[in-house]
């Protein structure tokens, strides 16, 4: 046999997952309904235990995680406009900042910089620092929204999926190739 199921984790509809060290990953999966509203839930499960290890119910229905180069910090982002960090260790809130003026579709981090990348349904997609919320560059990458966004291994590029059905790469000076 080539493979073989080493954890099967029943706990809802899992809309997003990512692997943050050797034996744990986060997953989002559908949460319960809060005030009429529909919210997620985020859960640090341990391969070696099989067990969750701790999970923290959301106030927003997420759309998309990434981990950083280092695995400890997770990017959350969703309908609520804001990218939410966590330590993935613990999925301890570590700061949230509004980053756009519609749903958010896509994060991605720079794999050498502490820099993170949005994209939203306002079509802007945005370059921040992550440490310190701050804007380091906006622009519009279509007329539709970013589905998904990718940095090149040396940072140097972003590649951004769109609901236009067309993917492109872009070049700026924030991607320069020494870190």
């Amino acid at each position: 046999e080539s493979h073989r199921t080493i954890l099967d984790a029943r706990r809802g509809i899992t809309k997003t997952v990512v692997y943050v060290a050797d034996a744990r990953f986060i997953t989002a999966s559908k949460g319960a309904r809060g005030a009429g509203k529909e919210c997620d839930r985020l859960e640090l499960w341990n391969l070696k235990t099989g067990q969750r290890e701790t999970n923290v119910d959301l106030e927003f229905v997420v759309n998309d995680l990434a981990v950083d180069a280092t695995g400890r910090n997770i990017a959350v982002v969703g309908d609520d406009w804001r990218v939410h960090l966590f330590a993935s260790d613990s999925l301890a809130p570590i700061r949230s900042f509004r980053a756009h003026d519609q749903r958010i579709t896509a994060v991605a981090f720079h794999p050498a910089r502490p820099v993170l990348a949005t994209g939203s349904t306002d079509l802007a997609i945005k370059l921040w620092d992550h440490q310190t919320g701050t804007l380091l560059d906006r622009f519009l990458g279509s007329r539709h929204e970013p589905l998904d966004l990718a940095f090149s291994a040396s940072g140097a590029r972003l590649v951004v999926g769109s609901g236009d059905k067309r993917t492109r790469v872009y070049e700026t000076k924030l991607f320069s190739e020494s870190p």
